[in-house]
């Protein structure tokens, strides 16, 4: 009797570490020390990133709210809708939209961020043409060269 016991007090206490590694092999969102790591796949954009980042006023707003020159042009990631959920969790910095000659250019949420060390933001414009499983990063530098990273390669995002 003690034997069956035993052997049933130590199946349930490795069940829990089953389903935690079941749980982590379907859920690519990791929790880091209070932040969360998304894994995302890289992808092409639709090369409106550069004319964007360009323009004055997202200059200057991302300058002064999120405190970087940042490089003209965005790395277009592939993640999973619940990373996206998870991650929109946490408060955004706003950045606000504008009119110019007629025309709406639309406000940005950005989420702190770094990949590979490289600081930076995940931004989500109010207007999108992307899917909505993809998702923006900014930073000071040119990530893809930075970081030689090309279409298809898997990278993490940590939140801050």
């Amino acid at each position: 009797m003690r034997r069956s016991c035993m052997l049933a007090c130590s199946t349930a206490l490795a069940q829990p570490r089953f389903y935690t590694k079941l749980y982590k092999q379907n859920n690519p969102t990791e929790h880091k020390r209070g932040g969360i790591v998304l894994e995302g796949i890289i992808n092409s954009g639709l090369g409106e990133g550069t004319f964007f980042m360009s323009m004055e006023h997202y200059k200057k707003e991302i300058k002064e709210k999120l405190g970087f020159d940042a490089y003209p042009g965005t790395l277009n990631l592939k993640v999973s809708k619940e990373q996206i959920d998870s991650m929109k969790k946490n408060n955004p910095i706003k950045i606000d939209g504008y009119e110019k000659d007629n025309k709406t250019f639309g406000g940005i949420n950005c989420y702190k961020a770094k990949i590979n060390n490289i600081n930076g933001d995940i931004i989500i414009p109010d207007i999108n043409k992307h899917k909505e499983d993809i998702i923006e990063f900014i930073a000071p530098v040119d990530l893809k060269s930075e970081l030689k990273l090309k279409d298809g390669d898997k990278i993490k995002i940590e939140l801050e």
